[in-house]
């Protein structure tokens, strides 16, 4: 029921400082859900998508996305290229722990800051 497209919307959630977490709850028969759609807006944005199949379920995600919240860490990073283009970078983030539940979530790169320059 959006007025902007999927590709918009996933623009504009790449563009935002924000980490989104999406929960699809569906009615089995609704023709138009897209799950694939609030999986990528969450991943992209350094998030995480749920679907919830019961109740019990989704009062266990009411707890852990704000756990996750209070669990981040913010990485700071200057990149070498210092051209103000605007364009998307790639940036890959890894660590390694002997820990099974240790888990890195991370955004798939940023935005590079426009010149402001029309041409």
């Amino acid at each position: 029921a959006s007025r902007l497209r999927l590709n918009d919307v996933v623009e504009i959630s790449q563009r935002s400082q924000a980490t989104i977490y999406t929960i699809g709850i569906y009615d089995e028969a609704e023709m138009d859900r897209n799950p694939r759609a609030l999986r990528r807006i969450a991943e992209l944005s350094g998030g995480r998508v749920y679907f919830p199949a019961s109740l019990s379920d989704l009062n266990r995600i009411s707890r852990e996305i704000p756990g996750q919240i209070r669990n981040q860490y913010t990485i700071g990073y200057r990149s070498s290229n210092t051209n103000r283009d605007g364009k998307h970078r790639k940036v890959k983030i890894t660590a390694s722990r002997n820990d099974p539940s240790f888990r890195v979530i991370t955004r798939d790169g940023y935005f590079a800051p426009a010149s402001g320059l029309i041409k």
